[in-house]
């Protein structure tokens, strides 16, 4: 409080110390992000397949890999032929 009050660099330098130590909280969660993000991201991903999955079966809608990326479409949806 005191060098703020006061002026000059020094409230700027003590900031810098501050938001640089590791006893700062953010330190903790910037060095420990890559272990936090990916299983939720991955959670993330296997929620919405499952979803997809399942609102895919109940509505017998046809599915975004079956009309974009596989180029079937209606046409193929009540062969239930696995080959």
């Amino acid at each position: 409080l005191w060098l703020r009050l006061s002026g000059g660099t020094g409230v700027i330098a003590v900031l810098i110390q501050i938001l640089d130590s590791p006893s700062n909280w953010t330190y903790h969660l910037r060095k420990r992000f890559p272990l936090y993000i990916w299983p939720i991201l991955t959670a993330g991903v296997i929620f919405l397949d499952w979803r997809h999955t399942q609102e895919w079966k109940a509505n017998g809608r046809v599915s975004v890999l079956q009309t974009q990326l596989l180029g079937t479409g209606l046409q193929d949806q009540g062969n239930d032929n696995v080959t």
